[in-house]
C-alpha cells in the first residue's frame, strides 16, 4: 500500500508537529486519528484530519491544530497536501510553515 508523509499534531502537546509516514487509506487515516476521520480545510492545499467522535470521547484539546483550524480540535490530527489526485506528501517546506 502507497504510504504518504503528513504532520502529526500531538494534544496538548508542547513538542512541535513531526512529519511522519502514514498508509494512504481510511484505515491508515483512522489510525492515526484514533477513530472516523473528519476533514477540516485549510489554506489551499493543505487539509487538516481529525477525529469525528473527538469531543464526544472527551479527548484533549489539540491547541495547535485548533488554532490553525480556527475552531476547536480535539486529540491527534494530522495534516496533509491535496493535489487533483489525492492526497500526496508533505514537503520539507510545508513542514516548515506549521
Amino acid at each position: 500500500m502507497k504510504q504518504i508523509r503528513v504532520l502529526v499534531l500531538e494534544p496538548l502537546s508542547t513538542r512541535p508537529a513531526r512529519a511522519a509516514l502514514i498508509e494512504d487509506s481510511l484505515a491508515g487515516m483512522q489510525g492515526v486519528v484514533g477513530g472516523y476521520i473528519e476533514r477540516v480545510a485549510l489554506v489551499e492545499p493543505f487539509e487538516l484530519y481529525c477525529n469525528e467522535d473527538g469531543l464526544l470521547q472527551r479527548l484533549a484539546p489539540n491547541l495547535l491544530a485548533s488554532r490553525l483550524a480556527g475552531q476547536l480540535i480535539v486529540g491527534r490530527a494530522f495534516i496533509a497536501r491535496r493535489d487533483g489526485e489525492g492526497l500526496t506528501d508533505m514537503t520539507d517546506e510545508d513542514c516548515l510553515r506549521f
